[in-house]
Order: C-alpha cells, then sequence, then structure tokens
C-alpha cells in the first residue's frame, strides 16, 4: 500500500493538533528554499 500524503500536509495537521509548533517570525523573505520547520534556509525536506 502506498501513502501518497505530502508532508507539508502532514505537518500541517500536526500544527493543527498542537503537536508540534511552527516558528514564523524567523522566516527570511527568499522563503523557496526555507525550511519553515527547522528554520534553516536552503534546507529542503
Amino acid at each position: 500500500m502506498e501513502v501518497r500524503t505530502s508532508m507539508e500536509c502532514v505537518w500541517e495537521q500536526m500544527v493543527c493538533m498542537g503537536l508540534i509548533t511552527r516558528d514564523l517570525d524567523e522566516r527570511p523573505k527568499r522563503a523557496r528554499t526555507y525550511c519553515e520547520f527547522h528554520a534553516k534556509e536552503g534546507h529542503n525536506i
């Protein structure tokens, strides 16, 4: 059985349930290669 749920959806559900939190204050303006969960620029999941 293959699961086709994106990690972004999984992370969003975990945030909604209060299992994890995001620190969006440090998000750079060039957010294309920014991992909001690890707070690192150039880091892709």
